[in-house]
Protein backbone atom coordinates (compact mmCIF):
# COMPACT_ATOMS: atom_id res chain seq x y z
CA UNK A 1 0.00 0.00 0.00
CA UNK A 2 1.01 3.65 -0.97
CA UNK A 3 2.60 5.71 1.53
CA UNK A 4 1.07 9.62 2.33
CA UNK A 5 2.94 11.62 0.27
CA UNK A 6 4.60 12.64 2.82
CA UNK A 7 6.87 16.02 1.49
CA UNK A 8 4.18 16.45 -1.49
CA UNK A 9 1.83 16.92 0.92
CA UNK A 10 2.75 20.34 2.28
CA UNK A 11 2.60 21.20 -1.62
CA UNK A 12 -1.09 19.69 -1.94
CA UNK A 13 -1.96 21.30 0.99
CA UNK A 14 -0.77 24.45 -0.36
CA UNK A 15 -2.99 24.14 -3.57
CA UNK A 16 -5.80 23.47 -1.81
CA UNK A 17 -5.86 26.52 0.37
CA UNK A 18 -4.86 28.82 -2.26
CA UNK A 19 -8.10 27.53 -4.24
CA UNK A 20 -6.49 25.35 -7.07
CA UNK A 21 -8.11 22.26 -6.00
CA UNK A 22 -11.16 23.48 -4.30
CA UNK A 23 -13.24 25.58 -6.10
CA UNK A 24 -14.84 28.94 -4.06
CA UNK A 25 -18.05 27.94 -5.81
CA UNK A 26 -19.58 24.81 -5.81
CA UNK A 27 -20.25 23.75 -9.29
CA UNK A 28 -23.28 23.65 -10.27
CA UNK A 29 -23.74 21.14 -13.24
CA UNK A 30 -23.02 17.33 -13.55
CA UNK A 31 -20.42 17.98 -15.76
CA UNK A 32 -18.48 20.43 -13.94
CA UNK A 33 -18.59 18.62 -11.31
CA UNK A 34 -16.99 15.83 -12.67
CA UNK A 35 -14.58 18.29 -14.21
CA UNK A 36 -13.62 19.75 -10.42
CA UNK A 37 -13.21 15.89 -9.04
CA UNK A 38 -10.99 14.91 -12.21
CA UNK A 39 -8.09 17.73 -11.71
CA UNK A 40 -7.97 17.07 -8.24
CA UNK A 41 -7.82 13.61 -9.02
CA UNK A 42 -5.25 14.23 -11.91
CA UNK A 43 -3.45 16.61 -9.33
CA UNK A 44 -2.62 13.22 -6.86
CA UNK A 45 -5.39 14.36 -4.08
CA UNK A 46 -6.42 11.00 -3.64
CA UNK A 47 -3.77 9.15 -2.47
CA UNK A 48 -3.45 11.03 0.36
CA UNK A 49 -5.44 11.50 3.22
CA UNK A 50 -3.97 15.11 3.98
CA UNK A 51 -5.74 16.22 0.45
CA UNK A 52 -8.20 13.22 0.30
CA UNK A 53 -10.78 16.31 1.31
CA UNK A 54 -10.31 17.68 -2.17
CA UNK A 55 -11.98 14.51 -4.18
CA UNK A 56 -14.49 13.76 -1.42
CA UNK A 57 -15.90 16.86 -1.44
CA UNK A 58 -17.42 15.94 -5.12
CA UNK A 59 -18.86 12.56 -3.85
CA UNK A 60 -20.56 10.54 -1.86
CA UNK A 61 -17.87 8.62 -0.72
CA UNK A 62 -17.52 8.86 3.29
CA UNK A 63 -13.88 7.86 3.67
CA UNK A 64 -10.52 7.67 2.21
CA UNK A 65 -9.75 4.25 0.45
CA UNK A 66 -6.76 2.51 0.85
CA UNK A 67 -5.19 2.24 -3.21
CA UNK A 68 -2.28 0.21 -3.71
CA UNK A 69 -1.73 1.77 -6.67
CA UNK A 70 -3.17 4.70 -9.44
CA UNK A 71 -3.41 4.89 -13.25
CA UNK A 72 -0.86 6.95 -14.43
CA UNK A 73 -2.79 9.14 -17.62
CA UNK A 74 -1.59 11.52 -19.93
CA UNK A 75 -4.97 13.00 -20.83
CA UNK A 76 -8.63 12.79 -20.58
CA UNK A 77 -11.61 13.88 -22.19
CA UNK A 78 -15.14 14.75 -20.42
CA UNK A 79 -17.41 13.19 -22.85
CA UNK A 80 -21.36 11.96 -23.05
CA UNK A 81 -23.33 13.77 -20.13
CA UNK A 82 -26.78 12.24 -19.39
CA UNK A 83 -29.30 14.20 -16.81
CA UNK A 84 -32.56 12.53 -15.78
CA UNK A 85 -34.72 12.95 -12.47
CA UNK A 86 -32.25 14.15 -10.01
CA UNK A 87 -29.61 11.79 -11.62
CA UNK A 88 -27.04 12.26 -14.30
CA UNK A 89 -24.44 10.00 -15.64
CA UNK A 90 -20.97 11.53 -17.15
CA UNK A 91 -18.42 9.47 -19.53
CA UNK A 92 -14.50 10.53 -19.12
CA UNK A 93 -12.19 8.55 -21.65
CA UNK A 94 -8.68 8.63 -20.69
CA UNK A 95 -5.30 8.02 -22.97
CA UNK A 96 -3.63 5.81 -19.96
CA UNK A 97 0.29 5.75 -19.95
CA UNK A 98 0.72 2.72 -17.58
CA UNK A 99 -0.14 1.44 -13.95
CA UNK A 100 1.36 2.80 -10.90
CA UNK A 101 1.33 -0.24 -8.29
CA UNK A 102 3.21 1.89 -5.55
CA UNK A 103 7.05 1.29 -5.90
CA UNK A 104 7.41 1.24 -9.80
CA UNK A 105 5.41 2.09 -12.92
CA UNK A 106 4.32 -0.55 -15.43
CA UNK A 107 3.67 0.57 -19.25
CA UNK A 108 1.07 -0.61 -20.64
CA UNK A 109 -0.26 2.67 -23.21
CA UNK A 110 -4.16 2.78 -24.03
CA UNK A 111 -7.63 4.25 -23.29
CA UNK A 112 -9.52 3.90 -20.79
CA UNK A 113 -12.97 4.99 -19.94
CA UNK A 114 -14.46 5.36 -16.63
CA UNK A 115 -18.66 6.20 -16.46
CA UNK A 116 -19.43 8.53 -13.08
CA UNK A 117 -22.92 8.27 -11.27
CA UNK A 118 -24.31 11.68 -9.89
CA UNK A 119 -27.24 12.36 -7.73
CA UNK A 120 -28.36 15.23 -6.50
CA UNK A 121 -28.06 15.76 -2.69
CA UNK A 122 -28.66 19.07 -0.53
CA UNK A 123 -28.50 21.17 -4.06
CA UNK A 124 -25.48 19.78 -5.11
CA UNK A 125 -24.17 17.44 -7.96
CA UNK A 126 -22.61 14.36 -6.37
CA UNK A 127 -20.63 11.57 -7.71
CA UNK A 128 -22.04 8.36 -6.71
CA UNK A 129 -20.81 4.20 -6.74
CA UNK A 130 -18.13 2.67 -5.67
CA UNK A 131 -14.88 4.60 -5.72
CA UNK A 132 -13.09 5.00 -8.90
CA UNK A 133 -9.17 3.93 -8.97
CA UNK A 134 -7.46 7.13 -8.85
CA UNK A 135 -5.54 8.44 -12.20
CA UNK A 136 -2.50 10.91 -11.61
CA UNK A 137 -0.91 12.43 -14.41
CA UNK A 138 2.85 11.86 -14.75
CA UNK A 139 3.46 15.13 -12.96
CA UNK A 140 2.14 14.17 -9.70
CA UNK A 141 3.16 10.51 -10.14
CA UNK A 142 6.89 11.33 -10.30
CA UNK A 143 7.13 12.59 -6.29
CA UNK A 144 5.69 9.23 -5.51
CA UNK A 145 8.27 7.13 -7.78
CA UNK A 146 11.20 9.82 -6.13
CA UNK A 147 9.59 8.68 -2.69
CA UNK A 148 9.96 5.18 -3.25
CA UNK A 149 13.76 4.91 -4.95
CA UNK A 150 14.63 6.74 -1.56
CA UNK A 151 12.97 4.16 0.22
CA UNK A 152 14.89 1.23 -2.54
CA UNK A 153 18.08 2.85 -2.07
CA UNK A 154 18.12 3.24 1.82
CA UNK A 155 17.20 -1.01 1.68
CA UNK A 156 19.89 -1.62 -0.97
CA UNK A 157 17.94 -2.81 -2.95
CA UNK A 158 19.31 -2.61 -6.39
CA UNK A 159 16.72 -4.21 -8.72
CA UNK A 160 13.99 -2.30 -7.70
CA UNK A 161 16.60 0.73 -7.64
CA UNK A 162 16.63 0.25 -11.41
CA UNK A 163 13.00 -0.50 -12.23
CA UNK A 164 12.19 2.89 -10.57
CA UNK A 165 14.41 4.97 -11.78
CA UNK A 166 13.16 3.61 -15.50
CA UNK A 167 9.69 4.28 -14.58
CA UNK A 168 10.99 7.85 -13.95
CA UNK A 169 12.80 7.91 -16.86
CA UNK A 170 10.32 7.06 -18.64
CA UNK A 171 7.49 9.44 -17.24
CA UNK A 172 9.46 12.48 -17.79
Amino acid sequence: MLKSLGKNAALLTTLMLSGWLIAADYPASPKAVVDAYIRADLAGAAMSATSWGAVQQYTQWPAKHSWDGCLVVKAHQIGQSTETDGKATVVVSYDVVGEFDGVRVALAPRKDQLTLQLAQQGGQWKIIGDPAKPRLLPAATLPLLLEQLDQAKSLGDSAVVQQIEESIKALK
